[in-house]
């Protein structure tokens, strides 16, 4: 008889993991609609349309900080649609620049867009709890709602992105979906559920989560971070901005006590990262 084993998801939710400074590094998003099932690695599906590959390859080599993501909400679609969203911008911007025989770009400026990672193939994690999230989150919004492919951090799942900003959360239930969509549409970022930001490196992604913690920032708008240091093998100093004051914030990088799997198609355990406040220190402002 076999052993079952517990899903990732399932261990992280156990364990209370704490997904702070878990946002992939991401400046700016190529969101291509594919209604057929995603492989693992949809890139290497030999069956992808041809445009849709060109597309991202090209994409890929020419944009910093990059992300192919494949969406999808209907299973027949016969004008694929094609989302380029720059995250990074000063604002940032969500562009729908296709179908792909029809020309011209339509702005949709900062209008919020959910992404809901569904991608049961790469993990089977993000589809139990990733596509519940997305039916109930499409009733909400349904024109801003797309189910998409790996975004990372299948333990998290359920896993929502919502560009144009490059806010991640994790751990998302069906009945705590209206609360979240409620706190964004109010451009607040919700803690409870909070990974970090796409733009930000992962330290000065918990830094700026410490800072909201603190009530010192507020809305969505990404913060200024000047300095991010290492200041020991465990130890981090960030220093942010608000509009008239800068924040030091240190924090320990420690290793879980328990080893277990990252990701259900482990084949050996981890021990994910943790992470300690140790102050927050009011600067002079520059």
């Amino acid at each position: 008889m076999s052993l079952r084993l517990p899903s990732c998801a399932g261990l992280s939710r156990a364990f209370e993991e704490a997904p702070l400074g878990t946002a992939e590094r991401v400046d700016t998003w190529l969101l291509q609609e594919l209604p057929a099932p995603w492989i693992r690695d949809p890139l290497t599906d030999p069956h992808l349309p041809a445009p849709l590959y060109d597309r991202a390859r090209s994409f890929l080599r020419e944009t910093q900080h990059p992300r192919v993501v494949f969406i999808r909400r209907d299973a027949c679609v016969l004008k694929p649609t094609i989302i380029r969203v720059r995250s990074a911008g000063t604002p940032p911007t969500t562009e729908i620049v296709a179908p792909l025989d029809e020309a011209g770009v339509v702005s949709m400026g900062d209008r919020l867009l959910f992404l809901v990672c569904t991608h049961g193939q790469h993990d089977s994690c993000c589809g139990t709890f990733g596509y519940p999230v997305y039916a109930t989150l499409r009733a909400l919004a349904p024109a801003d709602v797309w189910q998409c492919s790996h975004i990372g951090g299948d333990r998290f799942a359920a896993n929502i992105v919502v560009l144009p900003w490059g806010l991640y959360f994790g751990h998302v239930a069906v009945s705590e979906v209206e609360v979240l969509v409620e706190h964004l549409r109010r451009r607040d970022v919700p803690l409870r559920w909070f990974r970090g930001r796409s733009t930000l490196s992962r330290p000065a992604q918990v830094g700026e989560i410490y800072l909201r913690r603190e009530g010192i920032l507020h809305g969505m708008q990404p913060p200024r971070v000047t300095s991010v240091e290492r200041r020991s093998d465990s130890a981090w100093r960030v220093v942010i901005h608000d509009a008239t004051n800068a924040f030091s914030v240190d924090f320990r990088e420690e290793r879980a006590a328990v080893a277990r799997r990252l990701t259900c198609g482990a084949t050996e355990e981890g021990m994910p990262r943790e992470y300690r406040l140790l102050s927050v220190q009011k600067q002079a402002a520059i």
